[in-house]
């Protein structure tokens, strides 16, 4: 997560653009004297009346005392200190910075402008000023304290909601590939005591099929989903040999999309399930990709006499799966005679893997 902690390099920012605004109003001053608040008939000139080394002496000051300010608000609003106590500590801090800026510059003007004549109320113009200048500073230094406060909570609350989702992903992967396993068993089950040849065959497809379930990817590839697709299918096929037909129509241009993992063989699977397959009527089931970036599985609806209800956890957990990874949701529709899935692609610039 990035580090929005206050630091030094913040202090030294917001010192030089106060330092700067303040060094374009203090020449403003300067050039226009009150002409630049009231109208007068004065021209505009630059008043040097003044020893040379005072205005490099109260420029470097006024640079080095907002960034000492910046600096000492920013580390105690980060500290550990709760409630009020953080705030008195800051305030408290700010003023003595304050008086211990002025009594140094006094004494350091004093050395170099060497005038021994300086009066001392003559110090209370810079300890006002520094007075006034701690307290832009602290209100400053709040509000951008405040402020990567929000920022920091909206971060972390950015990276629990990302975790959150991830685990919630993984957690229907587990729930999805124990589920897989069950069913292609149960077909092989089936095949080893009907035919026992054909078992060999089924069990010898299974490898690649299981290689890419076992991939543990939060996203692949539409290219990758239909071969895999395509393996399942043959393992179908084994079993209901000519009476399971599937219709591929598809886009190339889409090949490079990504989508979900298992998600066109949890719908062709879905189909098998809830459908009869017979001889005398070959059961086909398409699936097609383009003109838009969506693929399409429909299959016409043939229920079975015996209602099979399951888990619930095909389509529902098809759905929750896009709705984490893409924020989009599939369209199901049952219309016609005809049962329909969509299934957003995503480009493949915007890789969510």
């Amino acid at each position: 997560m990035k580090n929005v902690r206050l630091s030094y390099i913040d202090a030294f920012k917001y010192a030089t653009i106060i330092f700067v605004l303040v060094s374009l109003l203090v020449l403003l001053l300067l050039y226009f004297g009150t002409s630049a608040f009231i109208p007068t008939g004065e021209r505009p000139h630059f008043d040097r009346g003044f020893n040379r080394w005072m205005p490099v002496i109260g420029a470097l000051e006024t640079y080095l005392y907002l960034f000492v300010l910046f600096a000492i608000n920013f580390k105690i609003l980060e500290s550990k200190v709760k409630g009020r106590g953080k705030i008195i500590i800051v305030i408290s801090a700010t003023v003595a910075t304050a008086f211990i800026f002025n009594l140094i510059v006094a004494l350091f003007i004093k050395k170099v402008v060497i005038e021994d004549n300086i009066p001392l109320y003559a110090n209370i113009g810079p300890l006002i000023k520094n007075l006034f200048f701690a307290a832009i500073v602290f209100f400053l230094s709040l509000i951008i304290y405040l402020s990567s406060q929000k920022q920091k909570m909206v971060l972390e609350y950015e990276a629990m909601k990302t975790e959150n989702e991830r685990s919630r992903f993984e957690a229907l992967k587990n729930q999805l590939d124990p589920h897989f396993l069950f069913n292609t068993f149960n077909t092989l089950d089936s095949l080893i005591e009907e035919e026992p040849a054909r078992a060999r065959n089924y069990l010898q497809q299974l490898s690649s099929v299981f290689r890419y379930v076992i991939s543990n990817k939060e996203s692949t590839t539409l290219e990758n989903e239909l071969k895999f697709a395509h393996n399942y299918n043959e393992l179908m096929q084994l079993r209901y040999e000519n009476s399971l037909v599937f219709e591929f129509h598809i886009d190339e241009q889409y090949l490079a999309y990504r989508i979900v993992p298992l998600s066109i063989q949890t719908l062709i699977e879905n189909a098998i399930k809830h459908n009869v397959i017979s001889s005398d009527t070959p059961f086909v089931i398409r699936v097609t990709v383009g003109p838009d970036p969506v693929v399409i599985v429909s299959n016409k609806i043939i229920p079975k006499k015996t209602s099979q209800t399951g888990s619930g956890i095909g389509l529902s957990n098809l759905a929750e799966r896009f709705k984490l990874k893409l924020q989009k949701e599939i369209e199901i529709s049952d219309k016609d005679g005809t049962f329909t899935v969509i299934l957003p692609l995503y480009p493949p610039k915007n890789n969510f893997s």
